[in-house]
């Protein structure tokens, strides 16, 4: 599950005044943003614990606290609220670092990172300096076409952007109460005040349990189902005269009951419970009791948030940040060995934590321009040059420094491109029409799956990239499947009669192709062979809607809603059309039962799909299982300038080998052939990103459409000595 670190609250709120910034930056609370900020990095880094992410909910309790505190004590001090210092805080204390952060980690995406990933990094960062991002991520992640896309190097931003959008509503929802509150004494004025805070708290924590359960990307990065942690927040900055009230005995166990609270949500909430409502509540609520037991009274006793070292880290946790997931993508990407990886990634990550504070962050924050008009005076500036400007200056120098090393690199790396990059040759210049079936076919040869064995042994061992057509960016920035074999994809039921068909001649052999997005990947290397082959190809797969009998999650609400009724058009389809071959694909990745919320076992798998085969196999004389790629690299995140073929060798998985020995038992029982895939696309458990000069896959599992003309000779060799082309066909126990 992605996470992030809601640091808007260490703008704290930066007060006007010395003494009134003595008196708002608790010990405990920089404690408590220590111990946040290391869980989430933790999470990332090691991936322990299980609930490090939780940190950042950790976050938006203290930013709601601490931005309402300081509003309501601007407004009972001066009877007031100024929003433009309010801002003008927000801007000194978030944007410098950032910004530094954002221009860093792009020019350095289109050094690492191939072309695709880079430009989707550059728009990420252009989110996430709008304070949008998190929306844009929240799109990407319920988007089937992009879900298998590696993590951006700037996710960590969501959270501040969701921060940023709170605060843009808050203050004016603020002034609206007070205003029509002015003739109540103060405390009544806290009361209405909390009355609609309660309101805004309740009503977004009952939009986030119905979120979490029926769109849970959508409901971990949105601003409204995250709403409640910063308003729960604000109720403790509203109650903050009754907690003052607590006996000074209770604080330290208050105290610790709240840290101990967030210590057991880091270690027992893990991305499969639904989330952030309601498991948030626990981070939250105890977060919530910590911040009270200091409010109003000095803290005392509680030596894991109020040692200099966990003050210091949450003075620096901003930074922190800020920095640490692109280190951590980057230093992957540079240092393939895990635990060389994480030193340094550790290391990196404190240097330049340490660098952008002192130089960056503590110099922006007391930039006159931006401060409050009595500390704009040339008395002002003189004091902030003698003390900033030799940090600033040497700030500066290193990220131009950074900034023209990637640029050269870049520049000489354009300059001589990768093989991989080159143009197509000219012989090759002209891409087939994917749609059209009156282009000659390629014909099946004794040879052809012996060739296709011999180029993908060559390709493992390869050890540089030779001139590929067409190119991996083009491909991994394509289709999962010809354009129109990817509008089929998209029919939640039955096309009518005649679409999604190819090679209609009267007397044809009928073979409908049914499944997911594998099956539709696969249909263009069948309907090349439609012509030669007198075959009328047909496909009614649909995109993430597996073909068994067990409704399975997916990152599309839809999908999940829609995948049922379309498998059952599709039987109904079958039934009534009776084509002379079905052939099934489904992914053999692990799919999540949507009841149970457990992963399906390859013994469910082939139970699930045999319930569905069996209520059609007597209307079909052959039935064909074809296993899909086998997946585990994503060519999005293992080709990049720098890498090797190697680097994209897909290794057969446990997972796709249980599921393919549990579907050769079982596919007799249903009436059908088992057809492993593996000789069309690995060698042994070892499968290359491309054959001869065709890039194989375009992401984690679907091949190209390219590759998927390369392979029909072979692919008809396949099913040839399968049985699944003999006038028998394969043996039907049904």
């Amino acid at each position: 599950m992605p996470s992030g670190h809601a640091l808007g609250d260490l703008d704290t709120l930066e007060p006007e005044t010395a003494a009134l910034r003595r008196r708002t930056l608790r010990p405990d609370i920089q404690g408590l943003r220590a111990i946040a900020v290391v869980a989430v990095v933790l999470d990332h880094l090691v991936f322990w614990p299980s609930g490090g992410f939780v940190g950042v909910d950790v976050f938006f309790v203290i930013s709601g606290f601490l931005i309402t505190g300081l509003l309501l004590k601007e407004h009972e001090r001066t009877g007031r609220i100024s929003y433009l210092g309010f801002y003008r805080r927000r801007v000194r204390r978030l944007l410098p670092a950032a910004t530094i952060v954002l221009v860093v980690t792009v020019a350095l995406g289109f050094w690492l990172f191939n072309r695709v990933r880079a430009w989707e990094a550059f728009w990420d960062a252009a989110s996430a300096f709008l304070f949008v991002s998190n929306w844009r991520f929240a799109a990407v992640g319920t988007d089937y076409f992009q879900a298998d896309l590696p993590v951006s190097p700037v996710q960590q931003f969501w959270s501040l952007s969701v921060e940023e959008q709170f605060y843009l509503v808050w203050p004016w929802l603020l002034l609206g109460i007070l205003v029509l509150a002015r003739a109540r004494s103060g405390s009544a004025r806290r009361v209405i005040i909390a009355g609609a805070m309660t309101l805004i708290v309740v009503g977004t924590f009952a939009w986030a349990l119905h979120q979490s359960v029926a769109n849970p990307t959508v409901a971990y990065f949105s601003t409204i189902t995250r709403a409640w942690e910063l308003g729960v927040g604000a109720l403790i900055a509203i109650g903050a005269p009754l907690w003052a009230r607590i006996p000074a005995r209770a604080r330290p166990v208050l105290g610790w009951v709240g840290l101990v609270g967030i210590l057991v949500a880091y270690f027992t909430i893990d991305d499969t419970l639904p989330f952030p409502a309601p498991w948030a509540a626990l981070p939250v609520l105890a977060t919530g009791l910590t911040i009270i037991a200091g409010t109003g009274g000095e803290q005392r006793f509680l030596f894991p948030l109020t040692n200099r070292v966990s003050r210091y880290i949450g003075d620096v946790s901003y930074s922190l940040y800020l920095w640490h997931f692109p280190v951590i993508i980057f230093v992957a990407i540079l240092l393939p060995d895990p635990w060389v990886a994480i030193v340094t990634s550790v290391a990196v990550m404190a240097a330049l934590t340490v660098i952008s504070y002192h130089f960056v962050e503590l110099p922006f924050q007391h930039l006159p321009p931006l401060g409050p008009e009595s500390a704009r005076s040339s008395a002002a500036w003189a004091s902030w040059r003698r003390q900033f400007f030799r940090p600033v200056a040497v700030g500066a120098a290193v990220v131009t420094i950074v900034l023209l090393a990637v640029g050269s690199a870049v520049a000489v790396q354009s300059a001589n491109p990768r093989p991989i990059d080159a143009a197509a040759p000219a012989e090759t210049a002209r891409v087939p029409d994917p749609a059209s079936t009156a282009s000659p076919s390629p014909q099946a040869s004794p040879a052809a799956l012996d060739v296709l064995r011999d180029e993908l042994a060559s390709a493992l061992a390869a050890e540089e990239w030779p001139v590929l057509y067409p190119t991996l960016e083009s491909v991994m920035g394509g289709l999962h499947a010809p354009e129109d074999i990817h509008a089929c994809g998209r029919h939640h039921a039955a096309p009518a009669r005649g679409v999604c068909t190819w090679g209609a001649r009267p007397g044809n052999v009928e073979v409908l192709l049914v499944g997911d997005s594998s099956s539709l990947a696969y249909t263009h290397a069948i309907r090349t062979l439609a012509p030669d082959a007198a075959w009328t190809v047909s496909t009614r797969g649909m995109f993430g809607c597996p073909f068994i009998d067990i409704s399975t999650v997916n990152s599309v609400p839809a999908v999940i809603a829609q995948c049922p009724a379309h498998n059952a058009d599709v039987i109904a389809h079958i039934k009534r059309s009776r084509p002379d071959i079905v052939i099934i694909t489904t992914t053999f990745e692990p799919l999540v039962n949507v009841r149970t919320k457990e992963v399906v076992t390859p013994e469910e798998f082939a139970e699930g799909m045999d319930a569905y085969v069996s209520t059609f196999a007597s209307s079909v004389d052959r039935i064909a299982i074809l296993a899909p790629p086998p997946a585990s690299a994503n060519v999005h995140s293992c080709y990049t300038p720098q890498s090797s073929p190697q680097d994209c060798v897909t290794t057969v998985t446990d997972r796709w080998l249980a599921v393919a020995s549990v579907m050769t038992d079982r596919a007799p029982e249903m009436g059908a052939l088992f057809i492993d895939s593996r000789p069309l696309l690995c060698i042994d458990r070892s499968c290359p990103p491309f054959a001869a000069a065709t890039p194989t896959k375009l992401d984690l599992g679907h091949i190209t459409g390219a590759y998927a003309e390369k392979i029909a000779p072979a692919m008809l060799e396949l099913f040839e000595a399968s049985g699944l082309l003999s006038e028998a066909g394969p043996p039907n126990s049904r």
